[in-house]
């Protein structure tokens, strides 16, 4: 809407209806100077003043722009100068301008030298921009083991070397795939092998198996060790029978009576009854009982 009505103004036509009906002129005042004499014009002469007019303002509009009274986002919306993103699309604002090394003018953002001493932009794609993180690799300490706190919190983790001390470093567990997010001693593939397999088997645990060990608040190396401690050997060597035999049993007793001196068994046996005079005995029972 400020860009049709500043059109209007230097044009001198009202742009809300047919912009280049002959209408419109034709009920316009315009001014004596060759600018603004469209009065009587064909339609292809006004459409050609309304075009120059239209570039003219563009220039107007550049003008202002360098001088900072607003800024344009690369959605053609424009912006006050006291804003750092845009109200159309919500991008950040992007520079539009450079600086020259040399003698410190100011340039457009599109221009490829200098308007003042023509030197080459310089965009500094051989060196490392500002803030870049440069890390030698070689010179990372390798750890043969490391330990790991859970936080409470936030669900970072902090490392510990060998003899449990804290290494001011912490990561998370999503951190892992980027490097740019990762301490510099988990650069190393040495390092970031431990850290990667603590997180695997971090992630197998279950939730209310990952909140025990979190609550207290001591550094583990391993999450299974840590969470089923002698548990873990006791369910990898369970044995699947079900009842024991009459020849487990016994033989678990001569194993006891071997490992205490002094001990002796005992063999206990039940003493074998015939079914068959058990069945006759009842059957007589029975008739004798009928008769009377």
């Amino acid at each position: 809407m400020a860009f049709l009505s500043k059109l209007q103004s230097v044009v001198g036509s009202d742009l809300s209806g047919d912009l280049f009906s002959d209408a419109s002129f034709e009920d316009e005042m315009f001014d004596d100077s060759p600018q603004h004499q469209t009065q009587g014009l064909s339609t292809v002469d006004k459409a050609e003043e309304a075009k120059l007019a239209a570039e003219l303002l563009c220039d107007d509009e550049v003008e202002d722009e360098e001088n900072g009274e607003y800024w344009t986002c690369i959605c053609r919306a424009v912006n006050d100068r006291e804003l750092d993103c845009c109200l159309k699309c919500k991008l950040p604002r992007m520079p539009t301008t450079w600086t020259c090394r040399s003698c410190l003018t100011l340039n457009r953002l599109a221009d490829t030298h200098c308007d003042e001493c023509l030197a080459e932009r310089d965009t500094g794609a051989d060196d490392p921009g500002e803030g870049e993180r440069v890390v030698d690799i070689s010179a990372i300490p390798v750890y043969p083991k490391f330990y790991f706190l859970v936080s409470h919190h936030t669900t970072r983790i902090f490392i510990h070397d060998q003899d449990k001390n804290y290494l001011q470093s912490s990561f998370h567990t999503v951190d892992l795939d980027n490097p740019d997010l990762l301490p510099d001693i988990l650069l190393h593939p040495a390092n970031h092998k431990l850290a990667k397999d603590f997180v695997c088997k971090w992630n197998s645990l279950k939730k209310r198996e990952q909140k025990v060990l979190i609550k207290k608040k001591e550094p583990i190396d391993c999450p299974e060790k840590a969470y089923f401690g002698g548990k873990l050997t006791k369910l990898r060597t369970s044995n699947r029978q079900r009842y024991k035999s009459k020849a487990d049993i016994a033989e678990e007793a001569h194993r006891l009576v071997e490992s205490n001196p002094g001990a002796q068994t005992r063999v206990i046996q039940r003493p074998v009854r015939d079914r068959a005079a058990n069945v006759n005995e009842s059957n007589i029972d029975r008739v004798l009982a009928m008769c009377r």
